[in-house]
């Protein structure tokens, strides 16, 4: 009998040599590989294995990877039961107040997830030539933090470009690194959440330019912060502080629970994933998928999720369009405030 750790290593390694290194991948090969990460899943995590039970699927009943059950965001919040299939030497978690039940994803190793973050993107066609200028901690202040960790991911696999961070550990801007990008007209791509940004233009009365070519990334939302800015406004205060054009402004969607990330450029254009993640939009109501222009809960099918689960349910609303391209639409009004953004705006406003 083939012990279970062996089995993922399988499984890790079909995804870095096949997967990872594909621009598509058809319905029967993301289907093959989604079957055999969700038994290796089924039998490995007894809450995962109970909660498919509870809604009457098990591994004989599962023949595409639409059918595998997705589990709640809300049940990384459980520490009696993590959601792991081996021993793990990893976590991160999500953002939380004192007090409040945090999510942990746990990984034993982390070479399968930064695989996930550096394919996506380069097929995705992400800005990958200027200096990264990352609007947040590194990740020695910020060890537990799944975002940090990606922006050290994308730092460690560009070292030639000269990163850097622009938080230090008590959650203050200290802004002379891309001081000195602005005097060198060196473009440069400036990453952080929503959030942070706010953060910088209000506590800056002069606007900073971004040298011609530079493009900018934001994440995460405005929940739990008491703020609520429509996306149109805010890249109109993007683009007048940082003089950018809306066309090189991004948006990348994920969270902690999951090991890969969505993308969508500009204004009016969907989010769209990497092969290895296809995304259901459900009926709150029925639970069935909805069809090509209808909205519901997002549901994301993510391989890279090895060793945890890969089919998540979030608590975020979206417009499906097909397997890799939805709208989203924001948080359900009924869900509890979360996210990275939530957490830098609590350290820069304390």
């Amino acid at each position: 009998m083939i012990h279970s750790n062996e089995i993922a290593a399988n499984l890790a390694t079909r995804l870095k040599n096949e997967v990872f290194q594909k621009k598509s991948l058809t319905d029967s090969e993301f289907t093959s590989i989604a079957l055999d990460i969700f038994a290796y899943q089924f039998r490995n995590i007894p809450l995962y294995r109970s909660y498919c039970e509870q809604v009457g699927r098990n591994l004989e009943q599962v023949t595409d990877w639409k059918d595998i059950p997705a589990l709640p965001t809300e049940a990384f919040k459980r520490r009696d039961h993590p959601i792991a299939a081996q021993a793990c030497q990893h976590h991160f978690l999500t953002s939380g107040t004192t007090g409040e039940i945090r999510g942990r994803h746990h990984f034993p190793e982390l070479e399968t997830y930064e695989h996930s973050i550096m394919g996506a993107w380069a097929l995705l066609g992400l800005p990958s030539k200027a200096p990264f200028v990352f609007l947040s901690q590194g990740r020695a202040d910020a060890p537990h933090s799944s975002l940090v960790h990606m922006m050290d991911t994308l730092d460690r696999h560009q070292p030639e470009t000269n990163s850097c961070f622009l938080i230090d550990g008590d959650g203050n801007f200290q802004l002379d690194p891309l001081e000195s990008f602005l005097k060198q007209h060196q473009p440069v791509c400036l990453f952080g959440t929503a959030l942070a940004f706010l953060n910088l233009m209000e506590q800056n009365e002069n606007s900073m330019h971004l040298p011609a070519g530079s493009s900018l990334i934001e994440t995460g939302g405005y929940k739990g912060s008491g703020r609520d800015l429509e996306k149109v406004a805010f890249y109109q205060q993007l683009g007048e502080f940082f003089g950018i054009e809306t066309e090189r402004i991004w948006n990348e969607y994920s969270m902690t629970e999951l090991s890969s990330q969505t993308y969508t450029q500009g204004l009016g254009q969907p989010h769209q994933s990497p092969p290895w993640l296809k995304v259901q939009i459900l009926d709150p109501e029925t639970r069935k998928p909805v069809p090509e222009g209808a909205t519901g809960i997002i549901v994301l099918h993510d391989l890279a999720n090895l060793h945890s689960c890969a089919a998540i349910e979030t608590q975020d609303l979206g417009i499906y369009h097909d397997a890799h391209h939805f709208t989203l639409l924001g948080r359900d009004p009924g869900a509890l405030p979360r996210g990275c953004s939530r957490a830098s705006d609590q350290l820069l406003r304390s």
